[in-house]
């Protein structure tokens, strides 16, 4: 009978100690993931014109990208209206010039656009991951802990 009694509080004293190690474990797992997201969340952060980091939104990348392609057309129609217009020849060449500059100008802020869409979209997905995996390991935590 003692044997048994002794058996018994050796298995739940056994049983603790795993459930106590579970608990540490999943703690650290919890506190890792969140040091791993503060490294690559710094790395995704956008900068503001002060140089100071920001969450990248995608609506800002998509208006970048309208404003170029807005700016584009009205240049090309403005150029189109210039060279059909009576000009000296050497105002039809800067006008020219104006314009391909100003097509350069305007691709590139395209382009960073949409590179600025895709960095924001790549940030809420992985914040999304962050934030289920977290969720996951915190459930797991409070199933331990009754």
């Amino acid at each position: 009978m003692q044997t048994e009694a002794v058996i018994s509080s050796g298995d739940s004293e056994q049983q603790i100690c795993s459930e106590s190690a579970d608990l540490h474990r999943i703690q650290f797992e919890i506190e890792q993931l969140d040091r791993e997201w503060e490294q690559l969340s710094a790395k995704l952060m956008a900068r503001d014109l002060n140089g100071s980091p920001q969450i990248p939104m995608t609506g800002s990348g998509i208006v970048c990208g309208l404003i170029s392609v807005c700016l584009g057309v009205m240049f090309a129609l403005h150029w189109w209206i210039s060279l059909s217009a009576p000009t000296p020849l050497l105002m039809k060449t800067f006008v020219n010039s104006v314009y391909g500059l100003s097509c350069l100008v305007l691709f590139f802020g395209f382009v960073y656009g949409m590179q600025y869409h895709a960095k924001a979209l790549r940030y809420n997905h992985l914040y999304a991951a962050h934030q289920s995996k977290r969720a996951w390991l915190q459930a797991r935590l409070e199933s331990l802990h009754r």
